[in-house]
């Protein structure tokens, strides 16, 4: 009865890994990080001008099209009207696009199959150090071309903070972050999934920065 007890100190103890460590990964997750950054918004409503398409004014194009707008125009009221728009035009244009806050994640991982990967879904996982257990999940699908043997570094921008509470991301604060590698899809057609992992119905399709999109 003695003996019980006895063995139990003998049974190893065993704590969350920071990453996956399974020799079967196709994928070995060489580092990772995150930080803030501020960024054009690119993909806001704006409307498609010269000077979005070709990155500067196009003053002769301007003038050409009010000629053109006013030729047939003969009281002064309406030419200043006219000429007050396209003030208002050309201002409009030459301000700066807006930028947005927005957060990126590096994710750098390396091909250990044979086949060349075009997708990797990935976890970027975060947790307090006082509750390990309960890390919030930032997933990304990649599009990515890593052929064999090859480590290839992907980029990730999230409006989201790696943490569900803001305050959290103080980086003087201690917290634990691994990633965990969901699924990858190879050029010949070829699927890795992790078990219990359900991969999404549709790829996202909308605006990306970096390879990756948010799942």
């Amino acid at each position: 009865m003695k003996i019980f007890p006895f063995l139990l100190l003998l049974i190893p103890m065993v704590y969350p890994a920071h990453n996956q460590t399974d020799s079967d990964l196709p994928v070995e997750v060489v580092r990772f990080s995150w930080s803030r950054t501020r960024t054009p918004d690119t993909h806001s409503n704006r409307p498609a001008t010269d000077q979005n398409r070709t990155g500067s004014a196009n003053p002769a194009r301007r003038e050409f099209d009010y000629l053109r707008e006013t030729a047939n125009r003969s009281s002064v009221e309406e030419r200043s009207r006219a000429m007050k728009e396209l003030e208002e035009k050309t201002a409009r244009e030459s301000r700066p696009p807006q930028s947005v806050e927005l957060y990126q994640y590096r994710i750098e991982l390396k091909n250990r199959g044979s086949n060349t990967i075009k997708w990797a879904f990935v976890d970027y996982q975060t947790s307090a150090a006082s509750d390990p257990d309960n890390p919030s999940h930032r997933q990304f699908a990649c599009s990515v071309t890593i052929k064999s043997n090859q480590s290839k570094l992907m980029e990730a921008f999230s409006n989201l903070p790696p943490n569900r509470i803001v305050s959290a991301v103080d980086p003087d604060k201690p917290r634990i972050e691994r990633v965990i590698i969901n699924r990858i899809e190879y050029a010949d057609g070829a699927v890795w999934q992790r078990p219990n992992w359900q991969a999404p119905e549709n790829i996202p399709t909308g605006p990306k920065r970096g390879q990756c999109r948010p799942i």
